[in-house]
């Protein structure tokens, strides 16, 4: 006797993306990457979020995320002001974990 089959349920479709990018100075290398990133995106269909989380940067990187955030709307740049030096990413990822608030 062949055991009923099990059918797993489905998972819900995918309502939000988000991309979390620690970024410190970075003004040369972000608009390249998220000008990809958006554009494979909006190619592929996938509702998302850029989020870049400027980690203490000494260039123009907050100038630079907020020139691109008029030709990417779904850029939402976001500024640690509690860097500490030695955190890096996991510093950057935690408070924009915290700070910015999801639709799910």
């Amino acid at each position: 006797m062949n055991p009923a089959p099990v059918f797993a349920p489905q998972p819900s479709p995918l309502k939000l993306f988000s991309i979390v990018i620690p970024a410190r100075d970075e003004e040369a290398a972000l608009p390249p990457t998220l000008r990809n990133l958006h554009a494979t995106l909006l190619r592929e269909g996938v509702p998302h979020e850029l989020v870049v989380v400027d980690d203490g940067s000494t260039d123009r990187t907050w100038a630079v995320l907020q020139e691109l955030r008029r030709e990417i709307p779904s850029l939402n740049p976001v500024q640690n002001p509690g860097r500490m030096a030695s955190a890096g990413p996991v510093s950057a990822a935690s408070t924009t974990c915290a700070a910015t608030p999801a639709p799910w």
